[in-house]
């Protein structure tokens, strides 16, 4: 087994809330949010906490995954529902909403489909 020892943080940064770390496997890059802040954080790993890039996305997103056979979008899930983002601009296309402003109080609550 082999065993890490972590003196100090890998990015020092300070997230509102970083969560939904995400491994690229093709690009050797993890992408994580700041829930919060509404802020997407990419840093390639093989480059080092140098490489790391912000981008203001101007709404929440709490989670991602790939999408088979393309990478040049991911989806997420994000404010209103789960949304197709694209890899280049960050622009957001929902594809269902589940939730809308006029829908009530909410806006900092997790989607949660019942399974819970």
């Amino acid at each position: 087994m082999q065993r890490w020892e972590v003196s100090e943080p890998y990015i020092k940064m300070s997230c509102g809330l970083g969560e939904a770390p995400f491994y690229e496997k093709e690009t050797h890059t993890l992408r994580f949010f700041d829930i919060t802040k509404e802020k997407l954080h990419v840093v390639v790993l093989n480059k080092g906490p140098s490489s790391l890039q912000t981008f203001d996305l101007g709404t929440a997103v709490s989670t991602s995954a790939d999408i088979e056979r393309t990478s040049d979008e991911i989806i997420v899930g994000a404010k209103y529902g789960f949304a197709i983002m694209n890899h280049n601009t960050k622009a957001l296309k929902y594809i269902k909403k589940v939730w809308e402003e006029r829908d009530g109080p909410g806006k900092n609550e997790r989607y949660d489909p019942g399974f819970a």
